[in-house]
C-alpha cells in the first residue's frame, strides 16, 4: 500500500521514474466519474421507476467506447506504417 501511495504521488513529479503514466491515471480518473454518473443515474431512475433514457446512455457510453478503442486502434496503425517506411527506408540507403 506504501509503494501505491508512493507511485501516485511521484506521478505528480517530473522527475521521478517510479510513477504512473498520465495517460492512465486520466483515463482511471474519467472511468471512475462515469461509474460514479452512472449510479446516480441509475439510483435516482429506481426510485422514480422512470428508465426511459436507458438506451440513450447505452448508446453514448457504446459510442464513447467504440470512439477511445478506435482512437487506440487507429495510433497503433499509424505508428506501425511509420516504423515500416522507416526501416523500409534504412533498408534501401544501406549499401
Amino acid at each position: 500500500m506504501k509503494e501505491l501511495y508512493a507511485k501516485l504521488l511521484g506521478s505528480f513529479d517530473t522527475v521521478t521514474k517510479n510513477s504512473f503514466s498520465a495517460r492512465k491515471l486520466t483515463a482511471f480518473t474519467i472511468v471512475i466519474m462515469v461509474v460514479v454518473a452512472h449510479v446516480i443515474w441509475i439510483k435516482n431512475s429506481h426510485l422514480k421507476s422512470d428508465f426511459s433514457l436507458l438506451p440513450e446512455i447505452l448508446l453514448i457510453d457504446y459510442g464513447m467506447i467504440s470512439v477511445c478503442l478506435g482512437l487506440t486502434t487507429f495510433e497503433n496503425i499509424k505508428l506501425k506504417n511509420e516504423k515500416k517506411s522507416t526501416d523500409n527506408n534504412t533498408a534501401t540507403n544501406t549499401p
